[in-house]
C-alpha cells in the first residue's frame, strides 16, 4: 500500500508541474499532450481503484499530498472507508483541497462540531473533523459530536474520517493561493536574465519574430525588437516590454505568426521593399519603411505573378517564396532583361576571323617556294616535323590554368568581409552595411566576394542546387555556408559562415550582433547541411 501511495504521489506531482508548462505549448503540442494525459488519467483511475480496495481491507484512511516546487502543498487527497464492508455496501469518502504548507488548516472549533443530518443520511456519527473546513457552514452546529451508533455491530467510529471541503480563502490567505490565469506572467524587459526569458525567446522563434538561434536567458536588444514586432502585429503598446498582456496573447492559441500588414513600420518593412525592388515590383523611390498602399500593391502583384493567394499581406508563404530562388521577377523586369540580352552577341565575331586570314597567308607562301626547286621543297617538308616539336612544348604551361589563387582570393575576401562586421547590430530583415540578420549577413559578404544574385532567406540559400551540398560537419572547408534548424522547428531558419577550426561567423539574434563562435553541441545537433559556392 505504501508503494501505491508513493506512485500516486509522483503522478500528482507530475501533473502539477506539467500544468505550469502546458500554457506555453503550441496548439499542436497541446494536442499531443492531451493524448498522453488521457493515458495517465487511465492509470490514475486504476491506482485509485487499487487504493480504495486496499483501504477497505485495512480500514485505514489514506492521505496523498502533492507539493509544488515552491514549497506550498497544492493538492491533498484523502480516502477512507469502513472496515470489512463488502463491495456495494458502506461508503467511500474521497476529498481534496488546496492548503499552504506549514500552516494549520482552518477547522471548526472543537466545542462546536457540526451535526447536520443531511450530510450523513445513514445516521453514522463522525469521529473527529479532519482539519479541513467546509465550503458552506451548517445551519446549527451542535455542542458535541454525535455518538449514536448504527445498527451495524461491526461499526467502529475510529474507522471513518470525514474530510470536509476547502473554505473560501480569507484575505490573509490570498497571497498564498496560485494566481489567476490572467495575472500569472512576470514582466520581462531589457537586461533581465532568467529562464522565463529563454522560454520567451523560444516562443518568439516559433512564431517567426526572432531568427532561430541558440537561446539564452538574457533579454537583449534583439529580443526587445522581436517583442515590439509581436506587439505591432497584435495592436498592443509597442514598448518592447513583455508584460502580462503581451505574454498572455503570446502563449495563447490566438498568437499570430509574423507577417507585415498595412500600417506596419520598421527595418523589416524596408528589407521587404528592397527585395521587391530587386525583383522589379517596386521602384527605389518608394522604399520608405512604411507598409502603405504602394507596397501593398507591389506585394499583390508579386502574389499574382507567383500564383499565391492575393491579399496584400506579407505572410509566411509570401515571404518564403519572395526570398527563394523560385521567385519570379516582374514581367517588366523580364522584358528589360530580354531586350538587353539581344544586344550582347556582337563581340563573338572578332576572334573567329583573324586567325584564319593569317593561316591562309602563310599557307599560300609555302607552295610558291616548291615551284623553284623540288629538292629544296623536299628539304623543307622534312624540316616540318621540327615545328611540330615546338608545338608539343605548349602543354608545358599547364600550371597557368590552375587558377587556384582566384578561388582562394574569393574565399579570403568572403571571410575578410565577415570578420570586418564583427559586433555589428542584429536587426531582423537587415542586409547591411552595418545592420544584419543571419541571411542578410551572408548576402552582403557574398556580394563583397563578387558573388552576385538576389538576397535570399536562410532556407532559400540552403536550396541553391548550383552550390555543392556538404552533409557532414567533418567535410566542412573554410568559406562553406552553414544551415541550421532548432530544437523545436525542423525547417532551416539560420545560417552562418564557416571560417575553419570548428568556428563560424554569423549574425546572432540571441547575442544581438555579429559574432564569431564555435560549433557547440547545440549547433552540431541542429546542423542540416552546408553549401559550397566556390568551384573546386
Amino acid at each position: 500500500m505504501d508503494t501505491l501511495k508513493a506512485i500516486l504521489n509522483q503522478i500528482l506531482l507530475f501533473f502539477d508541474e506539467a500544468g505550469e508548462k502546458i500554457r506555453r505549448l503550441s496548439p499542436r503540442g497541446r494536442r499531443r499532450l492531451l493524448t498522453m494525459a488521457a493515458v495517465f488519467l487511465l492509470l490514475v483511475v486504476l491506482l485509485m481503484i487499487l487504493l480504495i480496495s486496499s483501504c477497505r481491507s485495512s480500514g485505514q484512511a489514506i492521505t496523498v499530498e502533492a507539493t509544488e516546487p515552491g514549497g506550498r502543498t497544492r493538492v491533498r487527497y484523502e480516502i477512507s472507508a469502513p472496515t470489512a464492508q463488502p463491495w456495494g455496501e458502506g461508503e467511500v469518502s474521497i476529498s481534496s483541497g488546496v492548503f499552504p504548507v506549514n500552516e494549520p488548516v482552518a477547522t471548526e472549533p472543537a466545542d462546536e462540531p457540526e451535526d447536520d443530518p443531511t450530510d450523513d443520511p445513514t445516521g453514522e456519527p463522525e469521529d473527529e473533523p479532519s482539519g479541513e473546513p467546509e465550503d458552506e457552514p451548517t445551519d446549527e452546529p451542535s455542542d458535541e459530536p454525535s455518538d449514536k451508533p448504527t445498527d451495524d455491530p461491526d461499526w467502529d467510529p475510529d474507522d471513518i474520517e470525514t474530510v470536509e471541503e476547502t473554505p473560501e480563502p480569507t484575505p490573509d490567505d490570498e497571497p498564498e493561493i496560485t494566481p489567476e490565469p490572467g495575472h500569472q506572467y512576470a514582466t520581462l524587459k531589457k537586461h533581465d536574465k532568467s529562464e522565463a526569458v529563454t522560454t520567451l525567446q523560444y516562443r518568439l522563434m516559433e512564431l517567426g519574430y526572432l531568427d532561430i538561434d541558440e537561446p539564452t536567458n538574457y533579454f537583449g536588444t534583439s529580443t526587445e525588437s522581436a517583442v515590439v514586432l509581436f506587439q505591432r502585429q497584435h495592436d498592443l503598446q509597442q514598448d518592447g516590454v513583455a508584460g502580462n498582456d503581451t505574454q498572455t496573447i503570446l502563449y495563447s492559441d490566438d498568437a499570430q505568426h509574423y507577417m507585415m500588414k498595412e500600417g506596419a513600420e520598421g527595418d523589416d518593412v524596408k528589407a521587404l521593399q528592397e527585395q521587391l525592388v530587386d525583383l522589379g515590383y517596386l521602384s527605389e523611390k518608394d522604399v520608405d519603411r512604411v507598409y502603405g498602399p504602394i507596397t501593398i500593391a507591389a506585394v499583390e502583384a508579386f502574389q499574382k505573378r507567383n500564383n499565391l493567394h492575393v491579399d496584400g499581406l506579407a505572410g509566411e508563404k509570401t515571404l518564403d517564396l519572395l526570398y527563394s530562388d523560385e521567385a519570379k521577377i516582374s514581367r517588366e523586369l523580364q522584358k528589360k532583361l530580354e531586350a538587353e540580352a539581344k544586344k550582347t552577341p556582337e563581340p563573338t565575331k572578332k576572334p573567329t576571323t583573324t586567325p584564319t586570314k593569317k593561316a591562309t597567308a602563310k599557307a599560300t607562301a609555302k607552295p610558291t617556294a616548291t615551284k623553284k626547286t623540288s629538292a629544296k621543297s623536299t628539304a623543307k617538308k622534312t624540316a616540318t616535323p621540327k615545328p611540330t616539336v615546338k608545338k608539343t612544348a605548349t602543354p608545358k604551361p599547364t600550371p597557368k590554368p590552375t587558377a587556384t589563387p582566384k578561388k582562394d582570393t574569393r574565399i579570403d575576401k568572403f571571410i575578410a568581409a565577415a570578420n570586418s562586421k564583427l559586433g555589428c547590430e542584429y536587426v531582423l530583415g537587415a542586409r547591411g552595411p552595418n545592420k544584419f540578420d543571419c541571411s542578410g549577413f551572408v548576402y552582403w559578404c557574398l556580394k563583397q566576394a563578387g558573388v552576385s544574385g538576389t538576397r535570399l532567406s536562410a532556407s532559400g540559400y540552403s536550396q541553391k542546387t548550383g552550390w555543392k551540398k556538404i552533409e557532414s560537419i567533418g567535410d566542412l572547408k573554410k568559406g562553406d555556408i552553414l544551415f541550421f534548424r532548432s530544437d523545436t522547428n525542423s525547417s532551416v531558419n539560420h545560417t552562418g559562415i564557416y571560417v575553419g577550426g570548428g568556428n563560424m561567423i554569423d549574425a546572432s539574434s540571441g547575442n544581438g550582433k555579429v559574432v564569431k563562435r564555435s560549433l557547440s553541441a547545440y549547433w552540431k545537433r541542429n546542423f542540416v547541411w552546408a553549401r559550397r559556392p566556390w568551384n573546386e
